[in-house]
């Protein structure tokens, strides 16, 4: 038993038992088995590890900060709404709700193509380079050709047309 303090030389302790101490400097590795409750953690450098990385919180997050230029990103759980956000501006850049709907804020480039099954809406203009083909359309309204049109038939109840129809 030691009351003011223990030094110890040589090939170290070993100590049985509950150890209480207000501060510790260690200078080497730091090997702890079993469980280890940390309240606060502060690394600088690499950490690695092995296993699963959980992360529990009413909203948790992980920041990825770029300390030499911006943008800065967090990773997030929000309400059970995932979100990828550029924290620099505070926009949500990609979220996937809890209905599993998923939102892109801004331009997207998907370089491989973009296969959809079910329907799809467009709620603005629709530009298509080179050729499309369309096993059913369906359009309503004025359509407008630049070009020749090609068609096995044309079944309508009416049609008004200005300007020449040749048909061969």
């Amino acid at each position: 038993t030691a009351r003011d303090g223990l030094k110890v030389l040589g090939g170290g302790a070993n100590i049985v038992g509950v150890v209480t101490a207000t501060g510790a400097d260690i200078n080497g590795d730091l090997d702890v088995d079993g469980h280890t409750n940390l309240d606060n953690v502060s690394v600088a450098g690499v950490t690695t590890m092995s296993g699963n990385l959980t992360i529990t919180n009413t909203a948790p997050k992980i920041f990825l900060t770029d300390t030499n230029n911006n943008d800065d990103f967090e990773i997030r759980n929000d309400d059970g709404t995932f979100s990828i956000r550029n924290s620099t501006d505070g926009n949500d850049m990609i979220r996937v709700a809890s209905d599993n709907t998923t939102t892109f804020n801004g331009n997207s480039d998907f370089l491989a193509g973009i296969d959809v099954t079910g329907n799809t809406t467009v709620s603005g203009d629709l530009d298509v380079d080179g050729h499309t083909n369309l096993d059913n359309l369906s359009v309503a309204g004025i359509t407008t050709f630049a070009g020749t049109v090609n068609t096995a038939s044309i079944v309508a109840t009416g049609i008004d047309l200005n300007g020449d129809l040749d048909v061969d």
